[in-house]
């Protein structure tokens, strides 16, 4: 099947069945990134971190950091929780930050709050 096909066969689906299949392919790729996300936390946690105090108020250190980025609504929030999750699991502690708009921050923060709590 080639491009045009593959298009003139998505513009013949309704609007439900397009996003019933967009649908599907974001719970896929969620299972999928999950797996990935836990062996992700796990090899950032299982790495020594070396860390020295310079002075009382600067630390250096060779600590790793991540960042968890994608376009929208593919599972960003998730993989946060599932980062955070394997972090407390250890108790290793997490920094979120997100885009300094308001309502992303309440989302993320709602989100994450519902799902380690429930």
């Amino acid at each position: 099947m080639d491009s045009q096909q593959i298009v003139a066969l998505w513009n013949s689906l309704t609007p439900e069945q397009q996003r019933d299949f967009v649908s599907l392919g974001n719970d896929q790729t969620q299972d999928k990134n999950s797996e990935s996300i836990v062996n992700f936390a796990e090899n950032i946690l299982n790495k020594k971190n070396e860390t020295l105090v310079k002075i009382k108020k600067f630390i250096e250190s060779k600590s790793l950091n991540c960042l968890i980025y994608a376009p929208t609504q593919v599972g960003k929030t998730a993989a946060t929780r599932e980062f955070i999750e394997c972090c407390l699991e250890r108790n290793a502690p997490v920094i979120v930050s997100t885009d300094n708009k308001t309502d992303q921050q309440e989302q993320m923060y709602e989100r994450i709050k519902n799902d380690l709590m429930g």
